[in-house]
């Protein structure tokens, strides 16, 4: 399936509700939401240059990793 910012986006909702994936200058990366509670900190950026590099299964794969990882760091 294609990937689209606004599927994943969807997806995310599912698995970190806080969070969203924008775009940045060659890599995506982890903002908060605007209705939001404010954090120290957000998940690791996503180092790939355009949604279509991978699969829709492939951005759900790293978003869901990104969030584990993220949540094993107590310090939020």
């Amino acid at each position: 399936m294609r990937a689209t910012l606004k599927k994943i986006n969807e997806y995310l909702a599912t698995i970190a509700p806080h969070f969203e994936l924008v775009k940045g200058n060659g890599y995506f990366y982890f903002a908060h939401r605007p209705d939001a509670p404010t954090y120290a900190d957000v998940p690791e950026s996503i180092y790939i240059c355009h949604l279509n590099h991978q699969t829709l299964e492939g951005w759900k794969k790293d978003m869901k990793w990104s969030v584990e990882e993220w949540g094993k760091n107590e310090s939020h």
